[in-house]
């Protein structure tokens, strides 16, 4: 491969990898997002909140994960750029140890999310919508009916 062929793809290799951690910071920062504008503008029956606390963890460990990966990317682009200058001391190969660590936060993150995502599943399910029909006169609501309570049963009515 000639040397022009091998900078060029070295370049897209670095293209795509950034690439790659934009789209997991997107999808774990969006699915933040969108967990809490649902809770925001949820009018259901059961406290929906507190079933998309996990979920939203997983999220936002995804996150720390994705930056944390940005980061040690940088490290290694770093290393490997001082690894071509010997007088600097960078052992050849030196970068390696910031590749595995950056790949391991992207496997990280990606699972995060895989969880979130899975997690959030579950947390619907455990949404009760309320389903109201309104008509010109009366509202009619799903929500059934409050029982009346012992006080009330067989005291004469006024």
């Amino acid at each position: 491969m000639s040397e022009a062929k091998a900078i060029e793809t070295f370049k897209s290799m670095v293209g795509l990898a950034t690439e790659g951690l934009k789209a997991l910071l997107l999808v774990n920062g969006g699915a933040v997002v969108a967990l809490l504008t649902f809770v925001g503008n949820s009018k259901a029956i059961s406290p929906s909140a507190g079933s998309f606390v996990l979920p939203a963890g997983f999220f936002l460990l995804g996150l720390v994960f994705c930056v944390a990966a940005f980061c040690t990317a940088y490290a290694t682009q770093y290393t490997l750029y001082n690894e071509q200058f010997p007088e600097r001391g960078f052992q050849p190969r030196s970068h390696m140890k910031f590749f595995w660590w950056t790949s391991a936060l992207v496997a990280g993150s990606l699972a995060a999310f895989s969880a979130g995502a899975i997690s959030s599943v579950c947390g619907f399910s455990a949404v009760k919508p309320i389903v109201e029909v309104s008509t010109a006169r009366q509202t009619i609501s799903a929500v059934p009916p409050q029982a009346p309570s012992s006080a009330s049963i067989g005291s004469p009515r006024k």
